[in-house]
């Protein structure tokens, strides 16, 4: 009985269930010949469901003879019950991963894949290719066949809510080195992320959202469920995501998504990392036009938010910066001419910001100055009046510092209503709090004080001296400083 047990049933139907489900998995992974997976699954299943009926047969039959033979009768059921559950753990094992799929199976056998095919389209002024729709099987042919007839063409607009890991590989690795730019313009979900990826830079445009869920296989085996997560996994630390973004990736389950916040993306060198904090990937300089500065100008959080608070600021800051590029400035001067949008903007920013967001804003500013102080006077002064210029030269860690600022400020409720005159009773706390010149004094440091050194040490004294006042007096300081003209 054990060798009929054994040899003709349970070792058969392990070994098929183990190849079936390894071959499931393979295929949610995207293997290269989805094919031939199909047709090894569509032929795999019922080669396995008969020689598992033939099995089960043998051995019931099997267990009958051990009685007359004189064995033990006890294990006649044992056996029998175990056949009956595994045949039966077989059967639910097609019911519920192979019969739903069949029909996708079968129209992968047939060339025509079930997700559907991408769309690849070349917008008219022929500067960017879109791609829309799953990837789907013999996808990534025909959208390398879409860049080779547009060979100019460096920017790549992704619409593709998932699709097929191997195809999304293959057009990922024709992108890289490149000098491709990606966007993401609508969804962008798992395999699509390795497209992402592969951009020299990165983008995400406002209503892009690019998210991550884990792909299970169709399988209860826990060898091959691990090993698709893992290669999944693999894959996304391939692409160059930091391996805590790919944990919480794989960490969300198949039923929902995980959407990062742009902090995130950041952080996991998702987005470009730019060398300044406000700047942004332009397009190519050659065919820069004012709406490409502006979507580019979009894709960065910091600008949207400052465009919802302050509608115009994007179209404002894209026509300056066109304007610099026509009048053959550099990049960096470029970026500059953009940026000076926030200086017109700071001076309302500081009026409609709670006490909170002005005294971090004063912590920053004083750091600020510490550091413009060794770039000379000029620098300093350029610092009070928010000269963009004067940014760009500061501590990187200053201006990631500003634009979390930027974001707080730009986002949060808008001022109670208009400016009032101090009174007589404020006034005088000001003057004996801070000096007989400090009501005049405070509004002057937004114009910039002075321009020569001792001003400047001036300058930084008073925001000392401010930051050191109980919370009642140095709120009030600030009043001075921001809501008065």
């Amino acid at each position: 009985m054990a060798i009929s047990f054994w040899g003709a049933f349970a070792l058969p139907v392990l070994l098929a269930s183990l190849a079936l489900s390894a071959l499931a998995a393979w295929a949610t992974q995207g293997g290269t010949a989805l094919r031939v997976a199909s047709v090894a699954l569509l032929l795999g299943w019922p080669l396995a469901l008969a020689l598992t009926a033939w099995g089960a047969l043998v051995a019931w039959r099997s267990a009958a003879g051990h009685v007359g033979h004189g064995q033990n009768p006890v294990w006649v059921p044992v056996s029998r019950l175990a056949v009956a559950l595994a045949a039966l753990g077989m059967a639910v094992s097609c019911a519920i991963h192979f019969v739903p799929q069949g029909v996708d199976h079968l129209r992968l056998a047939f060339g025509a894949d079930p997700r559907g095919q991408v769309q690849a389209t070349l917008s008219v002024d022929g500067r960017r290719l879109r791609l829309q729709g799953h990837l789907g099987q013999g996808d990534a042919a025909r959208v390398r066949q879409a860049m080779a007839a547009a060979p100019r063409v460096r920017l790549l607009e992704l619409d593709l809510p998932g699709g097929r890991f191997a195809e999304a590989a293959e057009i990922a690795s024709a992108l890289r080195g490149q000098g491709w730019q990606t966007r993401v313009a609508g969804a962008c979900t798992n395999a699509c992320a390795l497209v992402f990826m592969a951009g020299a830079s990165r983008q995400v445009l406002p209503g892009g959202r690019l998210g991550f869920h884990r792909e299970t296989p169709a399988s209860f085996n826990p060898l091959a469920r691990r090993w698709a997560l893992r290669a999944q996994a693999d894959r996304y630390r391939a692409a160059g995501l930091a391996d805590g973004f790919v944990a919480k990736a794989m960490a969300t389950p198949l039923a929902r998504l995980w959407v990062p916040e742009d902090d995130d993306l950041v952080a996991s060198g998702a987005l470009s990392a730019l060398p300044n904090a406000l700047d942004v990937d332009l397009p190519p300089l050659e065919s820069m036009q004012p709406q490409d500065l502006a979507e580019s100008l979009s894709t960065h959080f910091v600008w949207q938010a400052l465009d919802r608070r302050h509608p115009g600021s994007i179209a404002d800051a894209a026509a300056r910066m066109h304007a610099s590029r026509q009048a053959g400035a550099p990049l960096d001067d470029t970026m500059v001419a953009g940026q000076r949008v926030v200086e017109v903007l700071l001076p309302h920013l500081l009026f409609d910001a709670g006490a909170e967001l002005r005294e971090q804003f004063v912590a920053l500013w004083a750091e600020q100055m510490a550091a413009a102080r060794a770039l000379g006077p000029g620098s300093c002064r350029g610092v009070l009046l928010g000269d963009a210029a004067v940014r760009r030269s500061l501590p990187t860690a200053l201006a990631q510092r500003e634009a979390a600022w930027l974001l707080d400020a730009a986002r949060g409720p808008p001022h109670d209503g208009p400016a009032r005159a101090p009174t007589a009773l404020e006034l005088e706390v000001v003057r004996r709090t801070l000096g007989d010149q400090a009501p005049a004094q405070l509004p002057a440091l937004r114009r910039g004080f002075g321009a020569d050194a001792r001003e400047c040490g001036a300058a930084q004294r008073l925001i000392d001296d401010l930051r050191q006042l109980p919370t009642g007096e140095r709120r009030l300081a600030m009043r001075f400083m921001f809501e008065r003209p």
